[in-house]
């Protein structure tokens, strides 16, 4: 804030994870006091960032919806990384992770969400984040360290007036935070 940047930060609820932390409920709570904190700050904005639909229970879920609610926050997740994201998914809940998401929690509706990767998602999922201003973090240096073999369907998204940015997906999927290694990659 002292420099002048601009932030959007979050504590990402996962599963199992952050366990010195108190777990998915210790983020959240950590979730609840920097929306509280930053509230009204013209830099700094809080966001609810559940890891993934495959990471989280409804649970975790659904606490990270209520704080977005009730907050007005954006909302971040990671979508469709890998190709079992997907397989799973329909396996599990008859849908790919963006549709059960609309399905299930209504998750788009009303709410900004940043969905990172999507790069195995289909054209009726890019359909339902067109319709909710949804937005598209394109990871792709993430992408070739962990070669799961795609790439975002940025030219479509484009095309259906979902708006793409460009991520590094943090340090443990991706060897440094160098944005200009990012843009040369995409």
């Amino acid at each position: 804030q002292k420099s002048g940047l601009r932030g959007i930060l979050g504590a990402a609820s996962i599963e199992g994870a952050f366990l010195d932390q108190g777990g998915s409920k210790g983020m959240l709570d950590l979730t609840e006091r920097l929306a509280k904190q930053l509230k009204g700050n013209p830099l700094l904005q809080c966001a609810t960032a559940p890891h993934a639909p495959h990471t989280c229970s409804e649970e975790t879920i659904y606490r990270n919806l209520e704080l977005n609610d009730k907050y007005g926050l954006m909302l971040t997740i990671h979508l469709s990384e890998t190709r079992d994201d997907v397989l799973n998914s329909q396996k599990k809940n008859g849908y790919p992770p963006i549709e059960w998401l609309h399905e299930k929690y209504d998750f788009f509706k009303h709410r900004k969400v940043l969905g990172a990767h999507c790069v195995w998602i289909q054209q009726r999922e890019i359909e339902i984040m067109s319709k909710n201003n949804a937005a598209v973090a394109f990871c792709p240096v993430s992408g070739q360290k962990l070669a799961y073999g795609g790439m975002a369907p940025v030219p479509e998204l484009i095309e259906a007036n979902v708006p793409v940015c460009l991520a590094t997906d943090g340090p443990a999927s991706n060897n440094t935070q160098d944005m200009v290694r990012e843009m040369r990659a995409a």
